[in-house]
């Protein structure tokens, strides 16, 4: 399959070989036949330009899209080092797997933050008491009051 840079350089080789013919050929109806191969030269020369255009930008629609698969992977990835447990009474929230707490602090993340693929770390609020919050949106749980979206 020909590539569309030497498409171009076919044209355009196309294109002077018929303006040389014309300037050596004097029969009027020979000239107007290259008049009409050197138009038609000119339409495809256009069309391969716009194909060229539409190639970009499927190219960068491709690679956008290669680059969400593999944010959407690695977020799987990432989801997968957590599950959801008990962290108040009647309140969850993502806590590490037994398995990578050697890795990483012990911690727990944010519910509503899993869902919208974020890593919002809760944290306490208070050092007495039981109130948390996220450190991303703002998500809390008070042990009087239970979970809370701010």
């Amino acid at each position: 399959m020909i590539d569309i840079t030497t498409s171009f350089a076919l044209i355009k080789g196309a294109i002077d070989i018929v303006k040389s013919l014309r300037k050596n050929i004097s029969d009027a109806k020979f000239q107007k036949e290259l008049i009409s191969v050197y138009d038609s030269l000119i339409d495809l020369k256009g069309e391969l330009l716009s194909l060229q255009t539409q190639n970009a930008e499927l190219s960068d629609v491709n690679r956008k899209l290669e680059q969400r698969l593999a944010e959407y992977d690695n977020w799987e990835k990432t989801k997968s080092r957590y599950k959801l447990e008990k962290f108040e009474p009647g309140v969850f929230a993502y806590a590490l797997k037994e398995e990578f707490r050697g890795e990483e602090t012990f911690h727990y993340l944010c519910p509503a933050c899993m869902e919208r693929r974020q890593k919002g770390v809760i944290s306490k609020t208070h050092t007495n008491g039981s109130a948390y919050k996220c450190s991303i949106c703002n998500w809390r749980v008070d042990s009087y009051a239970g979970p809370m979206m701010i």
